[in-house]
């Protein structure tokens, strides 16, 4: 890798040479009056690893830039060549020479010189009316760039001839204004030649009445030269003293700019301990509290962060001491000459006085504010334990003093929950109603927030449409509710032989908003239109029974149906294990079930529930046997995370009945409401034919099965913290720690060198106290299973960048990662603000991506280089309130796939109670994901379960075992509503022969890939 290098002035010697014979005496006052002038050259230095108090400059334009990927052992010496004047005017065409190499500035003063490297050179810049300048003992690394810029001064033009002369002048000794005691400090002395004459004389600085340094120094005439004394003040004593310099020539003619001094302040010398002090049972901060090593003393702040200065080199005791806490002491902290210590504390609080309060409160009831007769309305109450107790409470809700529910609930301290319920409305009169939530708690401290209420308009139902169809059954397969319909109930009438004769009519009442998507009527504004639409929902079902034979289950995908038709379609199906599939929504788990309870004997029925952890079957429980291999009800919601029904995957279906039952299934029957369709686990041999919308997933689990592996679960939540925030290793970790649980961490990697800057390089507004964490702290939180991921060097807008600052941003913010902390595992960039700029450099040196603003579509982390959306992970969340976690985990927990819960921490000095409310958020969190049982997942087995849902990893050993051979096909027809498909996809479906070669063939067609095809040997 190439760098840049440049180096300090005071590293280096600088001489100036007389390129005129002659100066004027006018000059000579000139230099009197205004103290010399003199040359000029800026040389700095910067290492890779040094700290700055700015932000990096970028390397040179690409054109001025040499190939950073060649191995040959040269280097290059670059800069400007300046005027010393109040412009800084560019000088074009002077020469920069070494002693065999040369280069001409250009227009804009710039030279470049290709040395070989690695070489030590002096250097001598040369423009006609300008004195020269030298710099000495430059060092040149391979595949270095060291700059170096010249300040050249003009020569007075000459109107007669000037006397020549000795002189030889100090200009000035510059020092640090302070330092510690111990130091060794550089003093820079700058001097130059006036004169006519090369001199030799005999340089000293003193400091007071002591010798620091004597040297003689030669000088040429018209040069300046900068001279280093190094002061080492380890037996100094800490006081302020004047730095003086004399220069020592016989013969000087004008010994009065022989002189200079400055002033420097020595302190004591220290060093510093600091670190954080927190309380040991909450991991909170604890802020004010006190503490001392000796007579030194500090304060922590809001944080519990403290930075005290002490002496050094020396052990200490550290002490901590703070009101309502033990105090602890730690001994022989060794602090060494301006070192820093990091020490930190966790203290015991004292037992808790009295004081602690009982205290349940409802902090929001919603409903609908109008509803018509008959239809349902959902009523929330969302309930929350602001008091210090476990607390057992009664919660009732009231339509005027007639209870419409009442319940006893536990809630822990601090925590929150919502009791969800539906109201029927069929037997009320339309009016206005008061509805009034209260919660009783007798040792309820504050009874104000106790009770709420809110009002209900019951209106009067909307029309009554009838029409006949003719058909040898009704079957309402219709999607539960719906509403905004422009008809309330429906009369449907059927014509069961099919004759057309009225005496065969039978009648059904249907309230179509129970059952009908509202999205197929949002147009349906006539009884006619609404009559037409609703025919395409009802479809016949099978009038014969259904017999299936040697399957190990009989799965009843009887999509959308009510449980009416499920519990008719048992009666048909002659098979002793059937798993009826029915899924609910979210938002109102009582339709379909709670309606049906008292409509059918249950007791004919064996049947096991398995259901989401949030729907209540409180109700069903009496009717619940034993779990046995019997007759299975499958509760399967839908919604959320982009789970429809239509992209279930049957194969969903089986694993995840058989991980909830303990049961293998190798052979099986599949019936949705026509004729069953039989299809084997891992068969080698068969040509069925699975719609896509089963059969793209079914092959994931099938090495699964066969070797009776643990089934995997397809859901789980990614913890990502962005910028690399100091408290996000004091503060978060911890409290992961607690659950076990790791994260995945962005980090701006130039704030972690440039660790002593104050400020966000992103945010000059606002300032910040180091918030950002340290190479060690990076490395100790990977080494502990966290992911260190890149977010840039300095989070920029990319958008205002040009193509090299923004390879610097992008690529280096890798290399840093890469060097420092190992090779990222799945190079992942995290777009600064989601802004997707210069994506083909990302392209180029990262396999995956976060992008997105919040709020904005698309807001995901994917695979740019993949061809599926399979390999896209939404980001669910940012830095959310209670209620949002619970949405989005259940909507994670019962529909699966993967989310992204992007966190951020607390910036710095936060109020106590944002500190408080963001631990206490995070913690509700994690506890959730506990309860719920879902993973947290790394950035690595994210990336396996992508691999594995788009087959993009499958290797053939998880295959029967047989004898194979590969060939390659083209085809000429297409299909194009496939939509998930690799090329390893097509090779193990085939292989497992769950599709026909033609059909492989084609979807490879539409994807334009060639599809490799396994067959079975003869």
């Amino acid at each position: 890798m190439r760098s840049i290098i440049k180096a300090h002035g005071h590293k280096n010697r600088i001489e100036t040479s007389n390129s005129a014979t002659l100066i004027l005496i006018v000059c000579i006052s000139i230099i009197l009056s205004s103290s010399v002038l003199i040359a000029m050259t800026n040389i700095i230095l910067i290492h890779n690893n040094s700290k700055s108090n700015s932000a990096p400059e970028p390397p040179p334009e690409p054109n001025q830039t040499p190939d950073p990927n060649s191995e040959s052992d040269i280097g290059w010496i670059v800069g400007i060549v300046n005027e010393i004047s109040t412009s800084h005017e560019r000088i074009n065409e002077a020469t920069v020479k070494t002693d065999e190499h040369s280069a001409t500035t250009d227009a804009k003063g710039y030279y470049k010189i290709e040395v070989p490297a690695p070489g030590t050179y002096n250097l001598i810049a040369l423009a006609d009316t300008y004195y020269t300048q030298t710099v000495t003992n430059v060092f040149v690394d391979t595949q270095t760039t060291v700059v170096i810029n010249f300040y050249l001064t003009l020569i007075p033009p000459q109107t007669e001839p000037a006397i020549e002369k000795h002189d030889i002048a100090v200009t000035s000794i510059s020092s640090p204004a302070e330092a510690y005691q111990g130091q060794t400090i550089a003093l820079e002395v700058s001097l130059v030649n006036p004169g006519d004459f090369q001199e030799t004389f005999s340089l000293e600085v003193t400091s007071e009445s002591t010798s620091i340094g004597t040297r003689s120094v030669s000088l040429n005439p018209k040069h300046s030269k900068t001279e280093i004394f190094n002061w080492n003040t380890s037996n100094t004593s800490p006081s302020t003293y004047t730095l003086n310099v004399e220069a020592f020539l016989e013969g000087d003619e004008i010994p009065i700019n022989n002189l200079a001094n400055t002033s420097i302040v020595l302190k004591s010398r220290v060093g510093w301990i600091e670190g954080y002090v927190s309380n040991n049972e909450t991991s909170l901060p604890i802020a004010g509290a006190t503490v001392s090593a000796n007579t030194y003393t500090a304060i922590t702040d809001s944080l519990g962060y403290y930075n005290l200065e002490t002496a050094s080199p020396d052990a200490h005791h550290v002490a901590v001491t703070a009101n309502g806490y033990y105090n602890e002491t730690k001994s022989n902290i060794f602090v060494d000459i301006l070192g820093t210590t990091n020490v930190n504390f966790t203290l015991k609080p004292f037992p808790t006085p009295p004081g602690k309060i009982h205290d349940i409160a409802i902090t929001q009831l919603s409903a609908p504010s109008e509803v018509y007769l008959g239809n349902i309305a959902i009523i929330n109450v969302s309930i929350k334990n602001l008091g210090d107790y476990r607390e057992t409470f009664i919660i009732k809700v009231l339509n005027g003093i007639t209870s419409l529910i009442s319940k006893t609930l536990d809630l822990d301290s601090r925590t929150s929950t919502v009791l969800s319920f539906g109201w029927n409305t069929s037997n009320l009169t339309p009016s206005e109603y008061s509805i009034t939530a209260e919660v009783i708690l007798e040792t309820d401290e504050n009874p104000t927030n106790d009770q709420t209420a809110t009002k209900i308009s019951i209106n009067l139902e909307q029309p009554e449409g009838t029409f006949t169809w003719v058909g040898s059954h009704v079957n309402s397969t219709l999607t539960e509710w719906a509403h905004n319909l422009s008809f309330q109930n429906i009369v449907v009438r059927y014509d069961s032989d099919q004759q057309g004769s009225m005496n065969n009519l039978a009648q059904y009442d249907i309230k179509p908003w129970r059952w009908v998507p509202y999205y197929h009527f949002e147009n349906a504004t006539t009884e006619k239109d609404f009559i037409t639409l609703l025919k395409h929902e009802i479809s016949t079902s099978v009038s014969k029974r259904i017999y299936v034979d040697d399957v190990d289950a009989m799965f009843m995908l009887y999509g959308a149906s009510t449980l009416s038709n499920f519990l008719n379609a048992v009666e048909k199906v002659q098979h002793n294990n059937i798993i009826l599939c029915f899924y609910m929504s979210n938002q109102t788990p009582y339709h379909g079930l709670y309606h049906f309870i008292d409509q059918y004997d249950w007791s004919k029925f064996h049947i096991d529930i398995y259901s989401p952890p949030y729907v209540d079957f409180s109700t069903l429980i009496p009717l619940v046997n034993a779990r046995t291999l019997g007759i299975y009800l499958w509760l399967w919601p839908y919604g959320g995370l982009g789970a429809t029904w239509k992209n279930v995957s049957l194969n969903d279906v089986i694993c995840r009945y058989c991980d909830a039952i303990n049961h293998r299934i190798q052979r099986f029957a599949v019936w949705t409401g026509y004729e069953p369709e039989t299809y084997e686990v891992g068969m080698n041999e068969a040509s069925l034919y699975i719609h896509p919308h089963w059969w793209n997933k079914i092959t994931k689990y099938n090495n699964y099965f066969l070797d009776s592996k643990p089934i995997p679960r397809d859901r789980g939540i990614i913890l990502w913290f962005d910028y690399g925030l100091l408290n996000t290793y004091e503060i978060t970790r911890p409290i992961l720690k607690r659950y076990g649980y790791t994260g995945v961490i962005s980090a701006i990697t130039w704030m972690v060198r440039n660790y002593e800057n104050e400020r966000y390089v992103w945010d000059d507004n606002q300032s910040r106290d180091k918030p950002i964490m340290t190479l060690q702290e990076l490395s100790t939180m990977q080494n502990e299973g966290w992911e260190i991921v890149s977010h840039s060097q300095s989070h920029p807008h990319l958008g205002n960048l040009q193509e090299h600052y923004a390879r610097w941003e992008i690529k280096g913010s890798k290399e840093w990662i890469d060097n420092h902390l190992g090779p990222m595992k799945n190079p992942c960039f995290v777009y600064p603000y989601g802004e997707v700029y210069w994506s083909s450099i990302v392209d180029q040196h990262y396999t995956y991506q976060r992008l997105g603003k919040e709020g904005q579509e698309p807001r995901m982390l994917w695979n740019p280089n993949s061809e599926t959306p399979s390999n896209s992970i939404p980001i669910v969340g940012t830095d959310l309130s209670e209620e949002m976690i619970d949405y989005w985990l259940n909507e994670t927990n019962q529909k699966g796939g993967i989310g992204v819960f992007v966190l951020h921490g607390i910036y710095e000095h936060p109020e106590p109670e944002s500190l408080e409310n963001y631990i206490e958020t995070l913690d509700y969190l994690l506890r959730k994901l506990k309860e719920l049982g879902i993973p947290v997942l790394t950035l690595t087995h994210t990336v396996e379960l992508l691999q594995i849902k788009s087959q993009s990893s499958l290797s053939i050993k998880t295959l029967p075992k047989k004898d194979w051979q590969i060939e390659e096909i083209t085809v000429e027809n297409e299909i194009a509503d496939f939509r998930v498909l690799l090329k390893l996809t097509i090779f193990y479906l085939y292989a497992a022969c769950i599709c026909s070669e033609a059909l492989i063939s084609a979807y490879a067609h539409t994807y334009n890939k060639k599809a490799i095809i396994l067959r079975l040997a003869n």
